[in-house]
């Protein structure tokens, strides 16, 4: 009997260390995989994905709710720099989903934001706000002020991308007021993101004492955040001196000024994201404009312009190819700074086109939602349609009035849309001019004895230009690849590398490009009484469709509105 109970015991003690290791091997696996997303998420993405979806493996395995959320929650940050997809709206629906069935609101609002964030970014404005009013809403139902603090610092961050800086600011403070009220809040990641924002926005304000108080705000907090969590902010401390020696670049403060740059410099960590390393180049290039060392600066710029190729950050990359023209005109390269200007407009462009084609995305969704908000409306009332009648017709005048509010307001965006496309094309035309002066001021200067192929690839592309921009044989529609060729007497092969090389279009593009140049200039002359239709002909388009579809695609707008908005312009 005593060795049946010794032997139960046992057992039982083996079971119980089992069950134990198992358990304590569990939380291992997820503490690895966290680490492990920790430490690649950032700098290698894709790496840092498949240990997401590992986690969310293992957090199923284990039936641990918690952590599925969080795995949900970081794929929705993955796809948030991935401009070029969607795929994060349905990684936000699954999140937000399974976050608000199981009731991980914390969660659930750091999805909502980093969505809002992501509208903002792409410039749907509407959608943006939309989402973060019903954020704020839902956590005003949930009492829950932290995440009505995030909601607010949403609506903030969509004004910043608005340029509306004064509202930003405001609902920084607003936000900022909430995280008072809230337990913890003095020592939250978002009381030190909205301190960062402002000083952020102060320095784009060219406010630089605005922006140094709130980077002492800044260090208070980050000094809280030690004392009560023991938390590192390395990010945060970089960013802050980064701003005190900008702050102080401008101020002509050069002893701080150099301070501040060594320690941001000092303070960088290879494992930082990729907009750290250009906020460090952007610091020195400020500094040596600012004591007019050109060539150190156009060094940085160049660092700059490798890593956004690289990385195809692509939004901000015109403003730094002009840069980087002004540097070359700086340094007497004229020759370079020509071809950095030809890119820039290039650059712009293609930006115009890829915003234009947001902005109408953006008004499809909204004409989607509004259609689908108004059959709900629909089928309620014919519900309550014979006992409510009275009440529906009212409610259905109601809508209509709404509905055509909202047919004007779109109507008076997508004409201020139009007006900004219009104004960025004549800014164009201006960089375009003064690229053409440097073309000459190139010509004058260039060498007698330069090489005879480029000697000959000059003559061939004045040949070009002569056969184009002189006699504008493109405005012939019938004029072919072979017609071209044989005026200039080469082969098609070297046709397609002339224009390939000096203009980086192929033959078709630059046809077109020209045709839809000149059809602008022609729409540009309000003293032209000739209908949009007969431009199109005498600018070399041989149908209606061809000229509307390529001048909508270059210049964001159709014929018809473009003419309308310079006219407007006139009058």
């Amino acid at each position: 009997m005593a060795n049946t109970n010794i032997r139960y015991l046992l057992l039982l003690l083996t079971f119980t260390v089992g069950h134990c290791y198992a358990e304590n091997n569990d939380k291992q696996k997820i503490n690895d995989l966290l680490d492990s997303i920790k430490q690649n998420f950032y700098i290698n993405p894709l790496k840092g994905r498949a240990f997401v979806i590992e986690l969310e493996k293992e957090a199923l395995r284990q039936k641990d709710v918690y952590y599925q959320a969080i795995a949900k929650a970081k794929m929705v940050e993955y796809y948030y720099p991935q401009f070029d997809n969607d795929s994060i709206v349905d990684a936000a629906e699954a999140a937000e989903a399974f976050t608000r069935i199981h009731k991980e609101y914390r969660l659930m609002f750091v999805v909502q934001q980093t969505v809002i964030q992501r509208y903002a970014n792409q410039g749907m404005f509407n959608l943006a706000l939309s989402k973060a009013r019903q954020m704020y809403s839902e956590a005003h139902e949930l009492n829950d002020n932290l995440n009505m603090a995030r909601a607010t610092a949403a609506l903030a961050n969509t004004h910043k991308h608005m340029n509306q800086y004064d509202e930003s600011a405001t609902y920084l403070l607003e936000s900022l007021e909430l995280l008072r009220q809230t337990d913890g809040g003095a020592t939250s990641t978002l009381t030190l993101e909205n301190y960062q924002e402002l000083a952020f926005m102060s320095l784009s304000l060219e406010k630089y004492e605005q922006t140094i108080l709130y980077v002492d705000s800044m260090y208070i907090c980050i000094d809280l955040r030690h004392k009560d969590k023991g938390s590192n902010d390395a990010e945060s401390i970089f960013i802050a001196e980064y701003l005190l020696a900008q702050a102080n670049i401008y101020l002509n403060r050069q002893e701080q000024a150099k301070k501040h740059i060594a320690k941001t410099e000092e303070l960088y960590n290879e494992d930082y994201p990729l907009s750290f390393r250009l906020l460090i180049d952007q610091m020195y290039i400020n500094y040596h404009m600012q004591q007019k060392e050109y060539q150190q600066a156009y060094i940085h710029n160049e660092q700059m312009l490798q890593l956004m190729r690289q990385y195809e950050l692509l939004s901000d990359l015109p403003s730094v190819l002009t840069r980087k023209a002004e540097l070359l005109t700086l340094l007497n390269r004229h020759s370079e700074a020509v071809q950095a200007y030809a890119e820039a407009i290039t650059r712009q462009e293609e930006n115009n086109r890829n915003e234009y084609k947001l902005q109408l995305n953006e008004l499809r969704i909204l004409y989607d939602l509004n259609h689908i908000e108004q059959q709900a409306r629909e089928d309620r009332m014919q519900l309550q349609f014979t006992r409510r009648i009275v009440i529906a017709i009212a409610f259905v005048a109601l809508l209509i009035v709404v509905l055509a509010i909202m047919v004007y307001r779109n109507s008076r965006r997508i004409n201020f849309k139009n007006k900004r496309l219009v104004l960025r094309l004549q800014e164009q035309d201006i960089l375009v001019k003064r690229n053409r002066q440097l073309e000459e001021q190139v010509k004058e200067l260039q060498p007698m004895d330069e090489d005879l192929t480029k000697h000959s690839d000059r003559q061939l592309l004045e040949a070009l230009q002569q056969l184009m921009d002189k006699n504008r044989q493109y405005t012939d529609n019938k004029l072919s690849r072979k017609d071209v060729q044989e005026r200039l007497n080469i082969s098609e092969k070297n046709l397609r590398m002339l224009i390939l090389e000096h203009y980086g279009q192929t033959y078709s593009a630059y046809i077109s490009y020209k045709r839809v140049r000149h059809a602008r200039e022609l729409l540009s002359d309000t003293n032209n009484t000739e209908t949009v239709e007969r431009i199109g002909y005498e600018s070399g388009f041989g149908s209606r469709s061809t000229f509307y579809r390529q001048f909508r695609e270059y210049y964001g707008l159709t014929p018809d509105e473009y003419r309308r908005h310079i006219l407007n312009q006139e009058g």
